[in-house]
């Protein structure tokens, strides 16, 4: 909106002087030209501020938020990937409130390479951590189950609650 107002007052302005500099006898209808065209630059500048903030309001709503998210992680919500899910819902309200005290027109952009990195992340790094987490539980359970399984077979009962305790 911005360059679009500016581009009215410019080029109205320039229709303006160049009708002056021909015709220098309606100087009226040129005065009258280029007050014309910065009032509609004006009112161009203050319209696209009023749009502007009425499309910053909408993209900061829960509705918008959660339409944004279903769109990006559309095979995850069909998938019905709960860690997904999850940090979703932690991270909806801090964002929410984030867009409303800071605003949208105030944070930084975020590039392509920014976004690649947190999908590696959500893709790639947590279920390669879960499955490390899942193998060491498992192993740990293993481990202990045959400490129990021995302590059963030499019936050594005390070295179990040593252990436990």
């Amino acid at each position: 909106f911005y360059l679009l107002a500016g581009g009215v007052g410019v080029f109205g302005n320039t229709v303006s002087l160049a009708a002056l500099y021909m015709v220098p006898t309606i100087w009226g209808f040129s005065a009258t030209l280029s007050l014309s065209s910065l009032l509609g630059a004006a009112g161009v500048f203050l319209y696209g501020n009023h749009v502007l903030g009425n499309v910053r309001t909408e993209m900061a709503s829960e509705e918008n938020l959660e339409r944004l998210f279903s769109r990006l992680y559309v095979h995850e919500v069909a998938e019905g990937n709960e860690f997904v899910k999850a940090l979703w819902i932690r991270v909806k309200r801090p964002l929410k409130g984030t867009l409303e005290t800071v605003g949208i027109a105030n944070l930084n952009r975020v590039s392509s390479r920014d976004f690649n990195a947190l999908e590696k992340v959500i893709n790639e790094t947590v279920p390669s951590l879960r499955r490390d987490a899942s193998y060491l539980t498992k192993q740990k359970s293993k481990s202990l189950q045959q400490e129990v399984d021995q302590v059963v077979d030499d019936g050594n009962w005390q070295r179990l609650n040593y252990k436990t305790a």
